[in-house]
């Protein structure tokens, strides 16, 4: 099962997460329980190549809090970094995440599920969204050394 940080990380990807607070989230009038957030900050994804596709046999299985299923392949997309936003601390700079492009079925019309979801950052507005089908998976990843023996925040070359 997916943790719940990691969950509230891959739904802020894109929109950024403004990590050390604790809010309350308003869906149907009713307020959701405050959870604390861990410090993960906000990412900016790069297109990366080269995009090899990766080759799972048996095939990844993947689970989350609306499906189930698997997937037999992944192709690199984007490199994510963690980034500075408005002079705010880079929480973890050796944590980067690669987003890769999977291929999963669709939600029938009629299942398809729905989230209010508001960003803790206050430049971005809630959101009204629904799932359509699986299309990325963010793995997380560290740099390596020059000497490939472990995370670093240099970049050889």
């Amino acid at each position: 099962m997916m943790r719940a940080w990691l969950r509230r990380l891959l739904l802020g990807v894109g929109v950024g997460i403004f990590s050390g607070y604790a809010v309350s989230l308003f869906m149907g009038g009713a307020a959701v329980a405050q959870t604390p957030l861990p410090d993960v900050g906000h990412y900016r994804c790069y297109l990366s190549i080269p995009n090899r596709t990766i080759t799972f046999a048996p095939p990844l299985s993947l689970q989350d809090e609306f499906k189930q299923d698997t997937i037999s392949t992944a192709r690199a997309r984007y490199a994510c970094v963690p980034v500075s936003k408005d002079g705010s601390p880079i929480f973890n700079p050796d944590v980067q995440l690669m987003m890769y492009g999977i291929v999963g079925p669709a939600f029938p019309a009629k299942q398809r599920p729905h989230l209010s979801l508001q960003s803790l950052n206050p430049h971005f507005p809630p959101e009204e969204v629904t799932l359509i089908k699986p299309a990325f998976l963010l793995v997380p990843s560290v740099k390596q050394t020059c000497d490939g023996m472990g995370p670093s925040v240099i970049i050889c070359g």
